[in-house]
């Protein structure tokens, strides 16, 4: 997905401005660092969703208040979000 932040997802969260934004699979979270720095100041909660994030969940939560990190499956996960 990271290669497509520039100009496709970046251009729709501008657009559309969503309040809440869920992102499956953040593995070591290259693309959810671009967009919690998209949500930063705007508003919008992010739902990450990784069994085994490999980041340090404690330390990105703290930096990004506004990150929501669920550890389990996804279709376990989206049902509670």
């Amino acid at each position: 997905m990271l290669a497509f932040w520039p100009e496709g997802i970046r251009s729709l969260f501008d657009a559309l401005k969503p309040g809440g934004i869920v992102e499956v699979g953040s593995e070591h979270g290259k693309t959810l660092d671009r967009v919690l720095e998209w949500a930063r100041g705007r508003d919008a909660v992010v739902h990450s969703v990784d069994p085994a994030p490999r980041y340090d969940v404690s330390a990105w939560t703290e930096k990004h208040p506004h990150l929501r990190v669920h550890e389990l499956p996804s279709l376990v996960a989206l049902s509670a979000i």
